[in-house]
């Protein structure tokens, strides 16, 4: 199970996603992260405690990014797990 905890403060909106972020848990962390773009504030991406990230959570997570570009909304991914580096890796891209 995914664990999504969003943090608001005056300065954006941290997301922080933890355990198992995978095609079984990703509607969940979808839900999550629609509504923080709904807000329209800048975003710190946490994922270290991410343990075990699949191909459909790239996606999601893919998705995610570009759309945040295509609204100019700043974002940065502080923390990755190597869990989430090795996928990244194998699909040869950064965030």
């Amino acid at each position: 199970m995914a664990k999504v905890k969003l943090t608001y403060n005056d300065d954006g909106i941290t997301v922080d996603i933890s355990e198992d972020f995978t095609v079984m848990t990703i509607n969940e962390v979808k839900k999550a992260l629609e509504e923080v773009l709904a807000a329209s504030k800048p975003v710190e991406i946490l994922l270290k405690e991410v343990e075990e990230f699949d191909s459909a959570a790239f996606q999601l997570l893919y998705a995610f990014v570009n759309e945040l570009q295509k609204r100019h909304i700043e974002y940065k991914i502080l923390e990755m797990s190597n869990s989430v580096k090795n996928i990244l890796t194998i699909y040869d891209t950064e965030l």
